[in-house]
């Protein structure tokens, strides 16, 4: 008898000790899930909100809850329908986190990392944000992008998706409500393009040098009058904490622009043509259907760079994607970076008054689906504050320092921000968020409680 209460007693002693170690130098969020109060992340990581269903297009929208807002009506980002209700369904609480305590303790963070830290100045209040300046380095906010020592930053394919902003899915078409005309048009009659549900076909032609073109053409509902359009360029307006009111000249166009697409089959020897213009540059990508060779133009000439001589893909359906992040073409077939192309121009982009990306066909008939616009998140400096900031690399009065910045930064709290004298230092890191999920379910056992994360729910953090 003794001896079993001995073992019991030594059982839960060591499982004291794992959560202990656990918490201390591994793993926090797990016994005490770690909240996400706000939407400065969103949506890598999202605050209390509601998730929303348009009632003109269908898509489905999260919006940031704010108590105090008097605003019972959502715009949808997709369609723009502005008629929504805004109160449907309940108000899910922020997302819990899983933090590795660990990783931070063997290396730096890398550029574009989401990191747990202490907030400067409010060291009992933990944040997540994205590391995109280093010890060491100076960084500067312009033209909605970010520059390390002078030099723009220019992200790969996947921290462009960790980055990017949905302007519009094709798959959701605003017809329940108000009419609208669809953004993605054929050029002309004699384009042979059509549409259904979101799924885009086009015939080939009889002439076998003709490109049949189907662009996108953004448009923006008039205010109080739900029914008229405006056409014009991709603007930065927020697509999270829509019910919030934006600084006034906040709101700029961009032309930062990501296309993505599946390509899901063809006939024909032809080409697959895919346009992207930034208002001062055309890039045109060139996919042979039969020998799956790519090739690439910017304003009508062959790019100068290394491209692969062989297939870029090995068979249909693909996935495509065409970025103008960073000034910097990039392009991407079947989830493999095929081409990335830095180019320069002085000063922001002029608005683009052509549409800014197009698909176009040439003796082939060829389907796609999955069609989505995305555009590049904008950084800012706040007005009246400084533009650039050198990071301490760990002298006696400053130690190694980092500078970071929400995803959604009209309503980021941030190293842009902080009050002066506030810096983050790698000493206030608390570790790297891993997970996330939104739902808990409430578990009950011999008259304890406890919350545990739905499996369903879980997601990782890029």
């Amino acid at each position: 008898m003794r001896v079993a209460v001995r073992r019991g007693i030594e059982f839960a002693i060591w499982m004291l000790v794992g959560v202990i170690a656990s918490r201390t130098w591994c793993l926090d969020g797990l016994p005490l899930p770690i909240s996400i109060d706000s939407n400065s992340m969103a949506p890598t990581l999202l605050g209390p909100h509601r998730r929303i269903v348009c009632a003109d297009c269908g898509f489905r929208f999260v919006r940031g809850e704010n108590r105090r807002a008097a605003d019972t009506r959502a715009v949808c980002p997709n369609c723009g329908y502005a008629g929504n209700d805004a109160t449907q369904g309940p108000v899910s609480d922020g997302d819990r986190v899983l933090v590795d305590r660990a990783t931070f303790q063997f290396r730096l963070p890398r550029r574009w990392e989401v990191v747990a830290f202490r907030t400067p100045g409010r060291e009992k209040e933990w944040s997540t944000k994205r590391v995109v300046g280093l010890p060491g380095e100076s960084v500067a906010l312009r033209d909605g992008d970010v520059y390390i020592n002078g030099a723009i930053l220019r992200k790969t394919l996947e921290q462009q998706k960790a980055t990017s902003v949905l302007v519009h899915d094709a798959r959701y078409a605003p017809h329940r409500c108000t009419p609208a005309p669809p953004r993605w048009r054929p050029d002309s009659p004699e384009s042979r393009w059509s549409c259904q549900e979101g799924r885009f076909v086009h015939a080939a032609s009889q002439d076998p040098e003709a490109i049949g073109w189907l662009s996108y053409r953004h448009w923006r509902r008039v205010p109080g009058q739900p029914e008229q359009v405006l056409e014009g360029p991709v603007l930065t307006d927020p697509a999270f904490d829509l019910e919030r009111r934006v600084p006034a000249g906040a709101i700029r166009p961009t032309s930062d622009l990501r296309l993505s697409f599946r390509w899901v089959r063809s006939a024909g020897s032809g080409w697959l043509h895919v346009r992207a213009v930034d208002g001062q540059m055309e890039f045109v990508v060139r996919i042979h259907a039969a020998t799956r060779r790519a090739e690439l133009l910017c304003n009508g000439s062959p790019l100068p760079i290394s491209m692969p001589h062989g297939p870029v893909f090995d068979a249909l359906p693909a996935s495509v994607d065409i970025s103008l992040f960073d000034r910097q073409l990039l392009v991407a077939i079947a989830g493999r970076t095929i081409a990335a192309y830095p180019y320069e121009r002085t000063g922001p982009a002029p608005p683009i008054s052509r549409p800014p990306f197009s698909l176009g066909g040439a003796d082939l008939s060829l389907e796609v689906d999955q069609v989505r616009v995305f555009r590049d998140a904008y950084y800012e400096a706040p007005p009246g504050g400084p533009n650039e900031w050198r990071l301490g690399a760990g002298s006696s009065d400053r130690g190694e320092e980092l500078f970071v910045l929400g995803d959604n930064p009209l309503f980021s709290n941030d190293s842009r921000n902080w009050p002066a004298g506030a810096r983050l230092t790698l000493t206030a890191l608390v570790g790297k968020p891993l997970f996330a999920w939104g739902a808990t379910e409430e578990v009950a056992c011999k008259g304890w409680r406890f919350r545990i994360p739905n499996i369903t729910g879980f997601r990782y953090i890029r």
